[in-house]
């Protein structure tokens, strides 16, 4: 292999790996998002809670009281298997991409 073609190998694993860790950052956003709707919606509907609740206004579901959760961060059954199965083969595809990186000898991007 010539020094072009290692070079090219190269700079499409780092750009492979940049856009996998791209990928990942979202989606592990999106769950933390998923997991602070499904707190908040526990703790609302939680008949332990007096002071505020979940209402539905519009056709929407609404979280009483100050709260950065959004209703519409909920999933439902197969939206939330979808969202899972995604994460996995995200974070899968990191895992492969970092071990490219590696063998190639760029040890020090992970």
């Amino acid at each position: 292999m010539g020094e072009d073609e290692k070079a090219q190998q190269i700079g499409m694993a780092a750009t492979e790996l940049d856009d996998a860790k791209v990928e990942y950052a979202h989606l592990e956003y999106k769950l933390e998002r998923t997991l602070c709707a499904y707190r908040e919606a526990a703790k609302k509907l939680d008949k332990a809670n007096t002071e505020s609740r979940i209402r539905i206004a519009d056709g929407k579901v609404i979280f009483d009281g100050w709260s950065k959760a959004k209703a519409s961060d909920l999933m439902n059954e197969q939206e939330l298997a979808n969202f899972l199965l995604e994460h996995y083969r995200a974070r899968i595809r990191v895992k492969k991409a970092t071990q490219v990186t590696c063998s190639l000898g760029l040890t020090s991007i992970k």
